[in-house]
């Protein structure tokens, strides 16, 4: 079905708006437009005639916006697109890095294989045969792994499903696009990473691995250099994932700590839609919130209850144009403020902050003069070096028929569009005396758990009316949780990736520091021999295993420092180059490393001289 930007709408009904209504609202922002262009005609087309017209509209209303012509699909999905670039990319590189630890397990298997491979080759095996069998090899122990991955991935969506935000559309699983996706990459990382060692095992000479014999024979130098190179290439690419995630961990650390300028604990929430036929005189709607506000707050441990527009985090509001008294109007920088129009309740419902003034009280009613409390920002924005309180201020042009409103209190900002938004100016209206909107979210604050008097405050509402539904029963702290959901999933998500990335590349490190050390046994032994002591023979193996680490993290540290650059989208109050993260990986990534290095330089540093000495 069409879904639009709200998955949980289920049905759609024609505006019940008046043409006067709309005349009077047309300051104020609270309508999307949705339109299909015609065959053969562009966005840009489509952009440039909105734009003429917009011009035409201006000439009589300076007011009127310029409209912004967007795809639907990239307004659904543009602000996932940089997670999805970013995730995307970190399954990349934990590719990388498996199938740089395949193949380097494949060189120094091809190693330990060099005398087999020769023995056949001296007695007449093709070596093309050859190749072909290795690389069949490779190519089975893929195929199992992306078996083994798939079912993997049965079981991971289970989990990824709990982490995705609720009222996304779409749903993580497993389809037949994503079996044929995992198949051709299990193909194609068994071919591109097994023919690198198949030619290498093939082309070994045949008379040395012969005489020199079985563990201590293998490929060469060149073996080696690239089974060194591989390690390198798998610490650059681990250190560039532990950056991003560390950068999202530290994100997602101020995010979760940000104060949201609201007291979030013992709140219960609901909404309760008006129908307008029903509800559309204006004092009915008064009366109804009025009624139901007073028998909320009766009930036992309630301690506050007051209605609103929209809560916070869950919602902007309504943008509406606005005028300053005696400030000069710029037609080409007009004043915007969100619009709420609540109950007296809502703010010590929602424990919101009074900096100056007072709150809107029962006395603000129809007949009362036109009160108003605004937010920090648009205090400090419209008003600036100077008290709002008493000063005077419109919806709309100074010369429309609007009445104007007298500012009582200023209030500290609280977040609206989410945790990670930037906070824009903000006006509250009292529901008696503001017509413009209705209210439909309930907030009560009570003494102990919210949801223990959910029934209680449903019966509230149907003693009222008793046709009245009531819909989205959640708690604040569920609110704000929701809120700073698609953060936590992306933390959690690359950080996952880069923990496999960090176990990888530390048994990367340990592979290759174990198998060299299996290739220098004899030697090891003989410097044991001649009176090489257990520090000395620790250090030369941990010497080698710290110039590998320190390799990759020089060319890691370049790339993280490039790439962290197309993140910053995702970071809140975190620099790409916080160097908080960048130390923190550093030293997290260089004692795993250690640990990887320190196993089999202490097994070399152990070696029996007699035993070694004795060793093919």
């Amino acid at each position: 079905g069409f879904r639009f930007l709200d998955p949980q709408i289920d049905a759609w009904v024609p505006s019940q708006w008046t043409s006067q209504f709309i005349e009077s609202e047309k300051t104020s922002h609270f309508l999307t437009m949705v339109g299909r262009l015609k065959g053969g005609i562009s966005v840009a087309q489509a952009q440039a005639e909105t734009v003429a017209l917009g011009k035409q509209l201006a000439a009589t209303d300076p007011w009127d916006a310029d409209a912004v012509l967007v795809p639907l699909h990239e307004q659904i999905s543009g602000n996932v697109r940089p997670v999805i670039l970013v995730l995307l990319g970190a399954v990349a590189f934990l590719l990388l890095i498996a199938c740089a630890n395949v193949a380097n397990l494949s060189l120094a298997r091809g190693s330990a294989r060099a005398r087999e491979i020769a023995l056949r080759l001296a007695l007449g095996a093709d070596r093309r045969r050859v190749i072909r069998q290795l690389l069949t090899e490779s190519l089975l122990l893929s195929c199992v792994a992306g078996a083994l991955g798939l079912l993997l991935a049965f079981w991971g969506t289970r989990f990824l499903v709990l982490l995705v935000p609720s009222g996304t559309s779409a749903t993580p699983q497993v389809d037949t696009r994503l079996l044929v996706f995992t198949l051709s990459v299990s193909i194609l990382t068994g071919v591109l990473f097994g023919v690198a060692p198949a030619l290498r095992a093939s082309r070994c000479a045949v008379l040395g691995p012969l005489k020199e014999g079985g563990a201590q024979s293998g490929m060469g130098a060149g073996g080696h250099g690239l089974r060194r190179i591989l390690v390198v290439a798998e610490v650059a690419l681990t250190l560039v994932l532990l950056t991003g995630a560390a950068l999202m961990l530290r994100s997602f650390e101020k995010l979760y700590t940000q104060d949201p300028g609201f007291r979030a604990d013992h709140v219960l929430t609901l909404q309760t839609y008006l129908p307008r036929p029903k509800y559309d005189d204006f004092a009915r709607r008064t009366q109804f919130y009025r009624e139901v506000v007073q028998r909320v707050e009766t009930l036992p441990g309630v301690a506050a209850a007051g209605y609103a527009t929209d809560l916070p985090l869950a919602a902007w509001g309504d943008g509406s144009l606005v005028t300053v008294e005696n400030r000069p109007v710029d037609p080409k920088h007009m004043l915007i403020a969100n619009v709420r129009v609540v109950t007296p309740g809502y703010f010590r419902a929602i424990g919101m902050k009074l900096l100056n003034g007072r709150f809107l009280a029962q006395t603000d009613g129809a007949d009362a003069p036109k009160s108003a409390v605004v937010n920090e920002t648009m205090a400090r924005t419209y008003w600036p070096g100077m008290d709002p309180v008493g000063r005077r201020f419109k919806r709309g042009l100074s010369n429309s028929n609007i009445p104007w409103w007298t500012v009582v209190g200023v209030v500290a900002d609280m977040r609206q569009g989410g945790m990670d938004v930037p906070v824009r100016p903000e006006a509250y209206f009292p529901s008696e005396q503001a017509d413009f909107f209705s209210p439909n979210s309930l907030a009560v604050r009570t003494a102990g758990d919210p949801l223990s008097i959910v029934n209680e405050v449903r019966q509230q509402v149907s003693q009222v009316d008793k046709d009245q539904p009531v819909a989205n029963v959640q708690t604040m702290t569920e609110l704000v949780d929701s809120s700073i959901a698609q953060p936590r999933m992306n933390t959690l998500l690359l950080g996952g990736f880069a923990g496999f990335a960090l176990l990888l590349a530390a048994l990367g490190i340990y592979a290759v520091l174990s198998f060299a050390v299996t290739q220098r046994t004899r030697e090891i032994g003989v410097r044991i021999a001649l009176g090489a002591r257990f520090g000395d023979v620790l250090r030369m193996v941990l010497s080698n295993g710290a110039r590998l680490f320190a390799a990759g993290a020089a060319i890691g540290l370049v790339a993280a420092v490039s790439l962290s650059r197309l993140m910053s989208r995702l970071l809140f109050e975190v620099s790409p180059g916080d160097l908080v993260s960048y130390a923190s990986v550093l030293v997290v990534f260089a004692v795993i490393a250690f640990l990887a290095c320190f196993v089999p330089a202490r097994r070399a540093a152990k070696t029996d001289p007699m035993v070694a000495l004795r060793y093919e």
